[in-house]
């Protein structure tokens, strides 16, 4: 039973991969039954995993279908309490992915003090992360995508001082990391950063540069 939810969670996944996120929304109607349905039998751990990974989903869908910026910061706030609550019992990852994913939610809200805050949480989960040598590569891609929302974020404001610094922070990063690297719907690499350099710079009303950076 457990094998049906993770297999319908993996192919909700591979709809948000490719930009399906239509494809997502029609998904998670059968994921939530899933859901309910297998939740008595699952170890507590992956029934954490499980419910983040929902939350997740259904924040990244109300990026698009959201009426306005308010639903989505809430949802974004209640999916960084679910994973920062002492009782929490997902993985980290589950959780960083969750505080990244945060980030998003404020950055398309158009709110950049929303999304800094779930950064300056995620930046402390990963450092902790770091210090306990999990999943290197994992972590820096979700911190370094979550900068890279930030940034856009930032741009929205009109903030370039800001922007440029995210950047070329995220850029330093993500030429250590040397890859470009998914998880959970997390993207960083090297092709990551020069695209949002070039839509922030576009946003802010460099086109030339934006073209030549694109």
């Amino acid at each position: 039973m457990v094998g049906r939810l993770a297999a319908h969670l993996t192919t909700c996944w591979s709809h948000y991969r490719q930009g399906m996120l239509a494809d997502v929304a029609r998904a998670l109607p059968m994921a939530r039954a899933l859901y309910r349905d297998e939740l008595p039998t699952m170890e507590p751990k992956l029934a954490a995993n499980a419910t983040v990974e929902l939350a997740m989903l259904d924040v990244i869908v109300g990026m698009v279908t959201a009426e306005d910026g308010k639903r989505l910061l809430e949802g974004g706030r209640i999916l960084a309490d679910l994973v920062t609550d002492p009782m929490a019992s997902c993985d980290d990852v589950h959780r960083l992915a969750a505080l990244g994913t945060a980030v998003h939610a404020g950055m398309r809200a158009g709110r950049f003090g929303a999304a800094e805050q779930h950064f300056r949480a995620c930046l402390g989960a990963a450092q902790g992360m770091l210090a306990d040598d999990i999943g290197t590569t994992d972590v820096c891609t979700i911190l370094g995508c979550a900068g890279l929302q930030l940034a856009q974020a930032a741009a929205l404001g009109r903030d370039e001082n800001t922007t440029r610094k995210l950047l070329q922070q995220s850029e330093q990063a993500a030429d250590e990391l040397g890859i470009e690297h998914e998880v959970l719907g997390r993207y960083f690499g090297p092709e990551h950063t020069r695209a949002t350099r070039s839509i922030c710079l576009s946003v802010l009303g460099h086109v030339d540069e934006s073209l030549e950076v694109g």
